[in-house]
């Protein structure tokens, strides 16, 4: 007979460790409602439109302003050649006050001839003063370049320029020339 193995031993059973109190477990909050987004498309063209439109408020306020400048521009051109057309105007009135002052003074010389010109530098001051008179381009006739010297040193001033602007003095008299060429000489 065979010997039968001996029956192990069974390892005594181990104590089970006691188990641990479970801890609740946390409940899962319930979902929030997530709120819609906004459909996107309304406001970018909410914001695009209000873009556009304050972007052709910008031009049109622009345009406006440069309309504005170009008429005021124009109309300051317009003063501008008014003014100018007065000035002119004055001067002309004045230079044929002054012609007609230096004729009055002249003394004809017995050499003057019909045809002569003599250019004098007058130089006055704004009481209408002479300052100074010289000649710049004789007329080849020494006695008749002296003799229109003279008619207008003889003057010796023309007081009706102080009632001129002074800008308008310092442009036409201040300083010019003046051609004296007597029309009334016979031949």
């Amino acid at each position: 007979i065979r010997d039968r193995p001996k029956p192990k031993p069974k390892p005594e059973p181990k104590p089970e460790p006691k188990p641990e109190p479970k801890k609740p477990e946390p409940k899962p909050e319930p979902k929030k409602a997530e709120p819609k987004p906004a459909p996107k498309p309304k406001v970018d063209e909410a914001k695009k439109k209000a873009e556009r439109e304050k972007v052709e408020r910008e031009r049109r306020e622009a345009l406006k302003e440069q309309q504005r400048r170009e008429l005021e521009n124009a109309l300051s051109e317009d003063e501008e050649l008014f003014q100018e057309q007065e000035d002119v105007q004055a001067a002309t009135t004045y230079s044929q006050k002054i012609r007609r002052a230096v004729s009055l003074a002249w003394s004809r010389p017995p050499s003057a001839r019909n045809g002569m010109v003599v250019k004098l530098r007058i130089r006055l001051i704004p009481t209408g003063e002479l300052v100074d008179v010289q000649v710049i381009d004789s007329s080849g006739d020494s006695a008749f370049d002296r003799s229109a010297v003279r008619a207008v040193q003889k003057v010796g001033g023309f007081p009706e320029l102080k009632e001129l602007e002074y800008r308008v003095f310092k442009e036409y008299f201040e300083s010019f020339v003046f051609e004296f060429r007597p029309e009334d000489l016979r031949r």
